[in-house]
């Protein structure tokens, strides 16, 4: 009888694709929840995107809180979670479609 390998707990197969039910192999990896997470992450936003909603945050962190822009605003407008924005606002890089956007929160 033939043996089959045994995937370890911890592995997921993703797709580079993002379609669930594709079988190519060439558009399949290995991966955990946190490479899966970080590929679903690139994947949303542009670099240039990520930069905009950089400054938005800062905005947000020296204006009063009547005044825009709101995160609530911020999240609305890029249609995205309040808690992505959080992560975001603690974040040191980001992925993106383009590349790794680099945050600066102390300029």
């Amino acid at each position: 009888m033939m043996e089959t390998a045994r995937r370890p707990k911890w592995a997921l197969v993703c797709h580079h694709c993002d379609t669930p039910s594709c079988v190519n192999p060439n558009h399949l990896y290995i991966g955990d929840h946190a490479t899966n997470g970080v590929d679903k992450r690139s994947k949303r936003f542009s670099m240039s995107e990520v930069a905009m909603i950089e400054v938005l945050i800062k905005k947000n962190r020296i204006t009063s809180k009547t005044s825009e822009p709101k995160m609530k605003t911020i999240k609305d407008v890029f249609k995205t979670s309040l808690m992505t924005l959080q992560r975001m606002s603690v974040a040191s890089h980001w992925p993106c479609q383009d590349g790794v956007h680099e945050f600066h929160w102390s300029d």
